[in-house]
């Protein structure tokens, strides 16, 4: 059986950049081992950037918690309720701030392929409109500048028009 990746379309999270922005990662939480040598440089990682990364990010809770004879993992939770897990087993600090900076800045938004690239919240049954929608087909053929189609075209008579026509109508009747 093949893996099917989830279809879908962009979102953004309700109302972001409306007034601010909120960063969408409620809070973190990174587990290693004081002793064990694949904990190694998720401790130097500890020691030297994660006061800095969460100076950075102070819209996020980031939780440190040592436990004994475990890898190293962390857990992103989200403001949609997502959570997301990674195991940091043997990775290299510079990995690690790439993929804590990554979880940082993601919307804990499922992954999915996306389906198409427009998209909107109200589609038109209509169509996609243009200028010439409803226009006279022989205005493709026409040369221009043209008399014919420069002249401004009244719908209904001015006002001064109707005037004219009633005088003249009462004028011929007499």
């Amino acid at each position: 059986m093949e893996f099917q990746k989830a279809t879908g379309f962009l979102r953004n999270a309700y109302y972001q950049g409306h007034g601010r922005y909120v960063n969408q990662i409620a809070r973190m939480t990174i587990k290693f081992c004081k002793n064990s040598g694949g904990s190694r440089e998720m401790r130097k990682f500890i020691e030297t950037r994660l006061v800095d990364t969460a100076k950075a990010n102070p819209g996020c809770v980031i939780y440190v918690k040592p436990r004994l004879f475990k890898s190293p993992v962390m857990k992103a939770e989200y403001l949609n309720g997502n959570e997301q897990y990674l195991s940091f087993y043997k990775m290299s600090s510079a990995q690690i701030e790439v993929w804590i900076k990554w979880f940082l800045t993601r919307s804990g938004a499922d992954l999915v392929r996306i389906e198409s690239s427009v998209t909107t919240q109200r589609p038109s049954i209509q169509g996609i409109w243009t200028p010439f929608m409803f226009r006279d087909p022989k205005l493709n053929l026409e040369k221009f500048p043209s008399e014919e189609l420069g002249r401004h075209v009244r719908e209904r008579p001015s006002a001064t028009e109707q005037l004219i026509r009633i005088q003249t109508a009462a004028a011929s009747n007499k």
